[in-house]
């Protein structure tokens, strides 16, 4: 087995080609042969107990497996030394596909270099399913395919930002070899559960409001009404992730930072801003639709009703004179 950095092993059930030429080179020299005598364990060398507990750590009982530790430059879990688990099970493979042989690659770097590569499979996998999912959840919340895209749009948005601000600040302004490969995967995690939310918040009270007062008033009212709420909620995320900016660990300090921007970036400019713009752009020039009240006597009673209801609870008769004549 070969163990990085400090266990590598490969576990060998015979020997290879390549080991056997060399030393078949090294015995062709008189000198290394007579030096090898001194070298030689023989059967009472093996009642040593020294010497036996060592070649129990190093070769199997039938003497048909071996043990050879590797000890790399770089530091142990490092990026470099996990990248070099790739290359030493290459090289491993092809020195044993030939001659039959069996060899594992283990230790921390091996350990951490799976982990790393089941943790991007997930994340491509996560990539594919998971934005079709949350625009079929949407769909069914607000019944409209083009909002839904839209949302789903401007949360991966959110993401690249997040993430892109962060390799900008932890990688090209303070010298970090690079972004943690965790991050990106917990970042579009939380990033999903957190903005798709406060989206969905806004544009199902936008889908209310403009039944009755018409799409731009109904955009007016919605952001007016859910602003200070959804900000609040975003500011209370913002300053719990925050604590992670004085992790020791540099993981997550990038993760902290990563969701510090991309939930401020979803409070101030996407949601109150983009979302509302890009949905104002798609159905502004539809004369009927769900986002337009239809002119007519259940539209008039409709909308009186809502008048009413403005009336009773302010009692100022301007603002719904105004709401009236806006949504007729």
């Amino acid at each position: 087995m070969i163990s990085c950095p400090f266990l590598c092993g490969v576990v060998l059930s015979k020997g290879t080609t390549k080991v056997l030429d060399a030393m078949n080179a090294i015995l062709d020299d008189a000198s290394v042969r007579y030096r090898l005598r001194w070298l030689l364990i023989t059967p009472e060398d093996l009642e040593r107990p020294d010497l036996a507990a060592s070649l129990e750590h190093y070769l199997s009982s039938d003497g048909h497996s071996a043990r050879i530790d590797l000890v790399p430059a770089d530091p142990a879990c490092s990026a470099r030394a996990i990248e070099a688990v790739g290359s030493i099970r290459e090289q491993v493979a092809d020195d044993t596909r030939k001659s039959g042989l069996r060899a594992v690659v283990g230790g921390a770097n091996a350990l951490w270099a799976d982990v790393r590569e089941q943790t991007t499979a997930d994340q491509r996998q996560m990539w594919w399913v998971v934005p079709p999912c949350v625009c079929l959840v949407l769909f069914l919340a607000l019944r409209d395919l083009k909002t839904c895209a839209v949302l789903v749009t401007t949360m991966m948005f959110t993401y690249l930002f997040a993430l892109g601000a962060t390799h900008l600040l932890f990688v090209a302004g303070l010298g970090a070899p690079g972004i943690d490969w965790k991050v990106p995967y917990f970042l579009f995690i939380l990033m999903v559960a957190v903005g798709v939310d406060y989206n969905v918040f806004l544009m199902s009270r936008v889908r209310e409001e403009a039944h009755v007062l018409g799409l731009r008033r109904g955009l007016e009212t919605a952001l007016r009404t859910t602003g200070g709420l959804i900000t609040s909620a975003a500011a209370i995320s913002v300053c719990g992730f925050a604590a992670f900016l004085f992790s020791p660990l540099g993981s997550l300090r990038q993760l902290g930072f990563a969701l510090v921007v991309g939930i401020a970036a979803d409070a101030v400019l996407v949601r109150p801003v983009l979302v509302p713009s890009i949905h104002w752009l798609l159905y502004r020039s539809r004369a009927d639709g769900p986002y337009r009240s239809v002119r007519g006597p259940t539209a008039r009673a409709d909308v009186g009703t809502a008048i009413g209801l403005s009336r009773s609870e302010s009692g100022r008769e301007n603002a719904w004179t105004c709401d009236a004549d806006a949504a007729l």
